[in-house]
């Protein structure tokens, strides 16, 4: 008699599995998406008169980038509460596949981002190479041996701007933010090796630029506004 075949085991998907992805943004949340100081003023039992508000377009960027094949998440030093309270209420909830607060990411003054690679289930190098961190403060928000896209003035202007500089260096390395960079600086340069001196590039935007450069194994893009005309306030949600 003919056997039967049996049929293939499915191993069943681990509980709290995150969806793999191909390309992977963390965002800061505070001073980096908008300002939220207000909301958690008032989650503390103060009262605060102080303006939140979205960075100005940041709404059509995230669902532009998703669009194009990338994923989002938040990576911020607030507590749970906090961060969701402010993405609940600028309606922005939505558009991110996970939070990674204060007690998921925080090791000390600084965030640790293996918990994000491991949770998306990236092996060692991967993280540099499908994953790219916008942020600004140096000290806090920047990956080891990763990609960051700092920007100290992030509220005051168009999330154009990010969007941009995120296109641009995913394209130069095919979707491979670690070789884009490393493509864009040695394009910049002149140099195929990479070097600590900064490398200005122009016309990312009218009135803006980027400098690259490499520190302590990590690779930093800083957008500058070279034009005070293109500064803009803050969206109130």
């Amino acid at each position: 008699m003919q056997k039967l075949a049996q049929p293939a085991l499915i191993a069943p998907k681990p509980k709290n599995a995150e969806p793999l992805v191909d390309k992977l943004i963390c965002w800061d949340l505070d001073e980096t998406l908008g300002r939220f100081y207000g909301i958690y003023a008032r989650m503390h039992g103060f009262d605060c008169k102080r303006a939140d508000g979205l960075k100005p377009g940041i709404r059509e960027a995230l669902a532009e980038l998703s669009a194009l094949g990338f994923s989002h998440v938040v990576t911020t030093a607030a507590q749970e509460d906090e961060a969701t309270a402010a993405l609940s209420q600028a309606g922005l909830l939505g558009s991110f596949l996970r939070i990674f607060h204060e007690s998921k990411i925080l090791r000390g003054n600084r965030k640790d981002y293996s918990v994000v690679a491991e949770a998306f289930g990236m092996g060692e190098g991967d993280f540099r190479k499908r994953a790219i961190v916008v942020g600004d403060i140096i000290p806090l928000d920047l990956p080891e041996n990763g990609v960051f896209i700092h920007e100290p003035d992030a509220p005051c202007y168009s999330a154009d701007i990010t969007k941009s500089i995120i296109r641009l260096i995913s394209e130069k390395g095919e979707g491979d933010f670690w070789a884009g960079f490393g493509a864009l600086f040695s394009d910049a340069s002149g140099a195929p090796m990479p070097g600590h001196q900064a490398i200005r590039i122009m016309g990312i935007a009218e009135g803006f630029r980027a400098s690259l450069y490499y520190s302590n194994g990590s690779a930093i893009a800083r957008i500058t506004m070279d034009d005070a005309r293109f500064r803009a306030d803050i969206e109130p949600f």
